[in-house]
């Protein structure tokens, strides 16, 4: 019996504050310490999973967040890297989170185990919209390979061999 996907969940934007200081552009302090206590983002303080620091609508930055949001989104090197960021660039700062929440299906992989590929897979696409993404690891590009008939590769009958391989590995038929 095939195991069931790990679930993640879309959530955001949530956005953050950006104030002018005697050094600059920054994230407001208050933003950041009043984020959790927001009605939209309370519920993802403890959750685990990916997230992308944005500004306007572009992504700058991926993290993964293993023990919880609340503990990894806004530790001293994200802001660091956030307030360089909205030095840098225009654009209203903001959160996305792909959250693995508590309440979902845990059988199967462990979510944790899960998390790393996510972010791979994320930053992958984040460097195809953003060339200026800062994340310097796993900024392969996802989709510059095709196995013609089985992944990626467009419109078109696939052949009888990659029917039969798309069969075996279980690939859903695009619709």
């Amino acid at each position: 019996m095939p195991k069931r996907p790990v679930h993640f969940e879309p959530c955001g934007p949530f956005p953050l504050t950006r104030t002018t200081n005697r050094f600059g552009k920054s994230i407001s302090d208050l933003s950041v310490k009043n984020f959790w206590e927001s009605s939209s983002t309370a519920s993802l303080k403890d959750e685990i999973g990916c997230y992308l620091f944005v500004l306007g609508r572009k992504p700058f930055y991926v993290g993964k967040a293993t023990k919880s949001f609340g503990q990894e989104v806004f530790n001293p090197k994200n802001m660091s890297t956030y307030r360089d960021l909205v030095t840098r660039f225009p654009g209203k700062p903001s959160l996305y989170f792909v959250a693995h929440r508590k309440g979902a299906e845990r059988r199967g992989a462990s979510p944790r185990a899960v998390i790393s590929h996510v972010e791979k897979l994320l930053i992958g696409l984040a460097h195809e919209a953003n060339a200026e993404l800062t994340n310097v690891q796993h900024r392969n590009k996802p989709e510059r390979f095709c196995i013609a008939g089985v992944y990626n590769s467009g419109k078109g009958k696939p052949s009888k061999s990659a029917t039969m391989v798309r069969d075996v590995l279980r690939l859903q038929k695009k619709k």
